[in-house]
């Protein structure tokens, strides 16, 4: 029944997030910590080493081949990594105006080879209270700066690299005798060290979230409040395989390289009010209000092969080949839309024991056709609380 007077957007529940906040009168205070992280792996799958598979080829088991070397593939792909964070906070401020300032800086390294992620984090938040706590301001920005690792055209890892390193033969070498990766073409298994490192690849993401809230207070139980923010997401990508990589020499290619970026907005305005009045044991909320959301995002890409050089990465598509041949790919794309609500919601409560809600939201979206833009979405529950009186009754005391 809650869950009703969000609309089309109460479907899957809703979760509601409290930060901290200056409560009173404090002095201007910073803190730093920083800290220094590594990994290891604890236990390892129980697999056949290279002494096991020259066993069974000299017993001549199908299958078994023995080409003399003995390879870890799983030390192979993984590495000791070592990670640090910084927080810097700083707060302070009287009842009536404070702020708080989080920094977060993450500079993380995974486990495998060149999974590297930082992550840089920030929120900042002031509030004001002026007109004797008539009115309430608070402002806040918050928002994040990624960039990771793209091991695989459009995310950031290939889930088979770790399958690989389980099942690629241990007497095989990393690399042959003339420097070249190891590759058996006619298998449907590759060289996972190859995979990663002839694999050139980063995903950079950055999200801005300004936001603030304005609250009146003319008389006792009454309230209106404003609500404005901003959603600022946008993403740049880019991925290149080399001439030596196994997808080039299979798709008798030099080069793959691959470049996607993309960007969405959202507004948000929302205006409420609110009435609490209290009698005796009767007890009511009234509710009422406004929202405008509206939401754009848009997206290119697009990719190219046959390069001169592994030089340029994925920083000049224009040099590829399959450009000039029309067998580049290319993509772009931009969607808009509005949703308008107005909602109200009433609740009531005798005693704290008998319990009645009733909402409704009403509700239109572009993203609907022209006869079905509206809907109403209404809700009304009962109950009441017997906590109180029988259960907590029924509850031994434990000394």
């Amino acid at each position: 029944s809650a869950a009703a007077i969000y609309g089309t957007r109460g479907t899957n529940g809703v979760v509601l997030i409290t930060t901290k906040k200056v409560r009173s009168d404090m002095p201007s205070t910073i803190e730093w910590n920083s800290y220094v992280t590594t990994q290891v792996i604890t236990k390892y799958l129980d697999m056949m080493d290279a002494e096991d598979i020259k066993d069974l080829a000299a017993q001549g088991k199908p299958g078994a081949f023995n080409y003399g070397s003995n390879t870890n593939w799983i030390d192979e792909i993984f590495r000791t990594p070592v990670s640090h964070s910084h927080n810097v906070s700083m707060k302070g401020g009287t009842t009536n105006s404070n702020y708080i300032v989080n920094l977060n800086y993450k500079a993380l390294q995974g486990l495998m080879l060149k999974s590297d992620n930082s992550v840089f984090n920030a929120r900042i938040e002031a509030n004001h209270s002026m007109f004797d706590g008539k009115v309430k301001i608070n402002a806040n920005i918050m928002g994040y700066d990624q960039k990771y690792f793209s091991g695989a055209s459009g995310s950031s890892w290939r889930s088979d690299v770790y399958r690989y390193a389980l099942i690629y033969n241990p007497t095989d070498p990393v690399k042959d005798a003339n420097g070249n990766w190891t590759e058996h073409l006619d298998n449907n298994y590759r060289n996972p060290v190859s995979l990663i490192m002839e694999t050139d690849g980063e995903i950079h993401v950055t999200n801005i979230r300004p936001f603030g809230t304005i609250t009146y207070s003319p008389i006792k139980g009454l309230t209106f409040k404003a609500l404005g923010s901003r959603n600022l997401y946008s993403s740049n990508s880019g991925y290149y395989e080399t001439s030596k990589n196994v997808q080039s020499i299979l798709s008798n290619r030099k080069g793959y390289a691959a470049k996607s970026t993309g960007e969405s907005n959202e507004d948000l305005l929302e205006l409420t009010a609110t009435y609490l009045r209290s009698l005796g044991r009767h007890n009511l909320t009234l509710l009422g209000g406004y929202t405008y959301n509206k939401a754009t995002s848009e997206s290119f890409s697009a990719n190219n092969y046959n390069f001169p050089s592994d030089l340029y990465s994925y920083n000049n598509l224009s040099l590829g080949t399959a450009r000039t041949s029309g067998l580049a790919g290319m993509s772009s794309g931009k969607s808009s839309s509005k949703l308008i609500s107005y909602f109200a919601r009433a609740n009531y409560n005798y005693a704290e024991k008998y319990l009645l809600m009733a909402s409704i939201r009403y509700e239109g979206s572009t993203k609907f056709g022209e006869d079905n833009k509206w809907g109403a979405f209404p809700s009304v529950s009962a109950g009441w609380n017997i906590i109180r009186e029988s259960f907590m009754e029924n509850i031994p005391v434990i000394s």
